[in-house]
């Protein structure tokens, strides 16, 4: 991954969720590959059956091919919750940065 394929701030955003907190959308990066694995070994077997459709996967290949992107010719993005709730009116407020 060269360094001008992840200066992509044009696929950044931050995202109003029902519940009012705000989520961040960026694009993954290699240094989240160790959070994904985190997140996927976490996965209940019937989650991954339907993620992957079989219990027989590398987890550690799947979040470094997910992780393993330059943004140019493949994209992968994700998005985290943002702790903070901000309220106007009835409408989320989506703080940038």
């Amino acid at each position: 991954m060269t360094a001008s394929a992840t200066d992509r701030p044009e696929l950044e955003s931050h995202v109003a969720l029902r519940d009012g907190s705000v989520a961040h959308i960026r694009p993954i990066r290699a240094e989240d590959e160790p959070h994904l694995l985190a997140l996927l070994r976490g996965l209940s077997d019937d989650d991954r059956r339907l993620r992957f459709f079989s219990l027989r996967n590398d987890l550690s290949r799947t979040a470094h091919d997910e992780a393993d992107v330059d943004n140019v010719h493949s994209l992968g993005l994700l998005g985290h919750r943002r702790l903070a709730r901000a309220y106007r009116g009835s409408r989320a407020v989506c703080p940038r940065g």
